[in-house]
């Protein structure tokens, strides 16, 4: 048994929000210890650094457009980012048609298609809008969308098979899971703390918008430092909490025993079922645990001599219905070029027990078919990271909410249990499941702890980023950007109401046109009198 450190608060887990969660308590003087059961800092962000592909995000890599929390940060930090640009045109495959867009949001030549689309992210943005960031379980129409999944509302919503594929397409590159394994209500919930479906979707002012140059793993490396890397302790994986006389005593995985006033937890939802807590945690929060799966996430990387993509007028963003959910993930200058693709939902549990090659060979192929290129078969090198079998994550991006468990579980999801407090990504009320999303859950959590402590007041607790972000109130982002004819698009059903309307009418006037005739005649001369009568 290893004897550990007696601290003012013990913060599990050494991911952004974690120790987002530690530097704001050490900055207030308190004595803090962070416990990681990876040989790492980071959580879910993890650069490999190699001579071959200089350095490459296998975990979360974007800085969004709204994304304030994480800009400060990387400015506070001295770590620059880069813009990502798709000038070119992007691919989207659905039931076996190829189209060019000229964003990642279907711009399909049908125009019945086209108002199904546009129908059907218009009105996600609106019914997102309803949905309440801190409190989801309180929206008008909480039960009834957290009774259905998302194939549930989109099999209702859509008429056309492009527009539908899309819609699972949307769901599979946003949350590593199939639209039936989704809560409609989570759905709208997670597009509502983003802003809207494009703030999700898109790259240019929306959610992909930049990266990090040198990596997303250096945000944790840079605030492990300014905590002190003595006060990070590594290989330690959390076991038991057992809480009692004013403290917690956290036990590890080689029986280290620490001790602590309080205790932040930025654990992953999916991953405290493995932790003992004595006393029990409550029952409904083991029913929500038991309950939130993670996404299913195969990140990989194939790189090549050159961007043959561009040379074809293709940005190399691929969003299709088979494995590829891809992007170009060259270097800003221009060095080792390569294509970045996840193999998510169905598609990750369906190759991640099948061999590197195995995988590396599907990805060749279908580059081969959606670019149209031979080329496409011959990459100089390929990285993968499989997150579906990373133990202390258990997947990624984010746990994705079945149906039922928001209304009837979630509630406790941010409350303490004691003197221990939750913070990480999936507890945050504004980009959750984003890096920036757990940048303002370990504020939160560690406002909590202070405030409890007696050391801030209570209008401390605010979140100095509300104003920034109360833009997000005013309706639907999809609807406000949406330009020319997107505008006024009408859905399918208000269209075909539409055309049968003006069909009744001619065949109206076509039937009684005689009548018509024969009214219009008479009136015409009535009002001719009344003109001469009135000269």
């Amino acid at each position: 048994m290893s004897q550990g450190t007696t601290s003012d608060v013990i913060v599990i887990g050494a991911g952004i929000s974690g120790l987002i969660a530690a530097r704001i308590l050490k900055q207030y003087g308190l004595k803090v210890t962070v416990l990681e059961a990876r040989d790492r800092v980071g959580g879910r962000t993890l650069t490999l650094r190699d001579e071959s592909i200089g350095y490459v995000d296998l975990g979360a890599m974007f800085v969004g457009a709204t994304q304030y929390r994480l800009a400060q940060l990387l400015k506070e930090l001295g770590i620059e980012t880069y813009r990502v640009t798709e000038e070119e045109s992007v691919i989207i495959q659905t039931v076996g048609k190829r189209t060019i867009s000229n964003d990642d949001m279907p711009n399909w030549s049908n125009p019945i298609a086209r108002m199904d689309s546009n129908n059907l992210f218009r009105t996600i943005d609106k019914l997102a809008m309803q949905v309440p960031p801190e409190a989801p379980w309180d929206c008008p129409n909480a039960e009834e969308w957290d009774s259905m999944t998302c194939t549930t509302w989109f099999d209702e919503m859509c008429w056309t098979k492009v527009t539908r594929a899309y819609a699972d397409i949307f769901v599979r590159i946003n949350f590593a899971v199939e639209s039936r394994d989704l809560s409609f209500l989570y759905f709208l919930w997670y597009i509502r703390c983003a802003g809207g479906v494009l703030q999700v979707h898109l790259v240019e002012g929306g959610a992909q918008e930049q990266k990090i140059v040198g990596g997303a793993q250096q945000i944790s490396e840079k605030l492990a430092k300014i905590i002190g890397i003595e006060n990070v302790v590594l290989s330690r994986a959390v076991v038991k909490l057992e809480q009692g006389n004013n403290e917690v005593i956290v036990t590890t995985s080689d029986w280290g025993v620490y001790k602590g006033s309080y205790v932040v937890c930025a654990l992953p939802q999916n991953l405290l079922n493995r932790v003992e807590f004595a006393p029990p945690l409550p029952s409904v929060r083991i029913q929500m645990l038991q309950r939130i799966p993670m996404g299913c996430c195969i990140k990989t990387f194939m790189y090549y001599e050159k961007r043959f993509w561009i040379e074809k007028g293709l940005c190399g963003s691929v969003l299709s219905d088979g494995p590829l959910l891809s992007m170009d993930d060259t270097k800003p200058d221009g060095s080792h070029p390569a294509l970045m693709s996840f193999l998510n939902g169905d598609w990750g549990r369906k190759l991640c027990g099948e061999t590197k090659e195995k995988r590396k060979a599907v990805l060749c192929q279908e580059y081969a078919k959606s670019l149209n290129s031979t080329e496409a078969l011959n990459p100089i090198n390929y990285v993968e990271f499989d997150w579906t079998g990373e133990q202390y994550s258990g997947g990624c991006y984010v746990c994705a909410y079945p149906p039922g468990v928001l209304t009837r579980y979630a509630k406790e999801l941010r409350n303490p249990i004691g003197r221990v407090y939750f913070a990480g990504t999936e507890t945050a009320s504004s980009w959750t499941g984003y890096m920036d999303g757990a940048i303002q859950a370990g504020d939160r959590a560690a406002k909590e702890v202070l405030f409890a402590m007696g050391v801030i007041n209570e209008n401390e607790l605010t979140d100095k980023h509300e104003n920034a972000e109360s833009k997000l109130d005013k309706g639907s982002e999809f609807l406000e950007v949406s330009s020319g004819m997107d505008r006024y698009l009408p859905s399918v059903p208000v269209f075909l109401k539409s055309i049968l309307a003006v069909s009744v009418i001619g065949v109206a006037v076509f039937k009684y046109r005689d009548t018509l005739h024969k009214g219009f005649h008479l009136t015409s001369q009535r009002l001719i009198q009344l003109l001469d009568a009135r000269r």
